[in-house]
């Protein structure tokens, strides 16, 4: 038998790791705006100065419209880590090649949200 070893010959991550790498930092930057829009989103809470001041506060209720802009940026991270997902599948044919933990934690957790925006709100 021979034992010729063939050279390795990549140079870097290919089209399909960097497209990976793309939708992992998309779906890192959308939810970070989705907790900005949340935290937007809430009832303003009195702080011991406003009751100390007799300070009014204004609406009590969470900004509907907010959430409803949340639940459509929920929506596209759900579509972003779904399609990284399988393109991380279809590149997962070496030793080496590692599934993306953080599309899959997003994907999972913007379903989550997604089911509690439609069940509870």
């Amino acid at each position: 038998m021979n034992d010729i070893r063939k050279s390795n010959r990549r140079r870097g991550p290919d089209a399909m790791v960097k497209t990976i790498r793309i939708f992992s930092g998309i779906s890192w930057l959308m939810v970070i705006v989705i907790f900005i829009m949340v935290t937007f989103a809430k009832p303003r809470v009195a702080t011991m100065f406003d009751k100390y001041y007799n300070v009014a506060i204004g609406g009590q209720s969470w900004d509907k419209s907010m959430l409803g802009m949340a639940a459509m940026f929920l929506f596209f991270v759900t579509a972003i880590c779904f399609i990284g997902i399988i393109i991380n599948m279809n590149r997962h044919r070496r030793k080496t090649d590692r599934f993306s933990k953080s599309l899959i934690f997003f994907g999972i957790g913007s379903i989550l949200g997604l089911v509690y925006y439609l069940l509870f709100l």
